[in-house]
């Protein structure tokens, strides 16, 4: 988890890792852009959560809802993510197991997390 949580916290970073550039000027930006084909991935990187990941029952206005607009998360096997938000400063790594559609709700999860952060 420290080592995924390391990688999102390179992007976070702006591609620098203490002090030093790591990745090309401009490779964050490029990488969270939205495809011209799929607007919910970048290049690289999902842009809004996969459907399989958000809750049944929900909507997709509901779901986006709960979702920061600059939000964007690496989606791994099975649920395991990295997801990172610029605006609360904050890398967040669930290295769960979903073997299920819709067993997991990332957005809720995120929400919960970032209410739990401004208490």
């Amino acid at each position: 988890a420290r080592d995924w949580a390391k990688f999102g916290l390179l992007y976070l970073q702006d591609g620098c890792w203490q002090g030093e550039r790591i990745l090309p000027s401009g490779w964050v930006d490029y990488s969270t852009t939205p495809g011209q084909i799929d607007p919910r991935y970048g290049a690289h990187f999902w842009r809004q959560v996969p459907f399989a990941f958000r809750a049944q029952d929900g909507t997709s206005e509901e779901t986006d809802a709960l979702w920061p607009g600059d939000a964007y998360l690496a989606s791994g096997y099975q649920g395991q993510f990295v997801t990172i938000i610029p605006s609360s400063n904050l890398v967040v790594v669930r290295l769960g197991l979903s073997q299920k559609r819709h067993s997991w709700d990332h957005p809720q999860f995120i929400s919960k997390v970032l209410q739990a952060i401004s208490a």
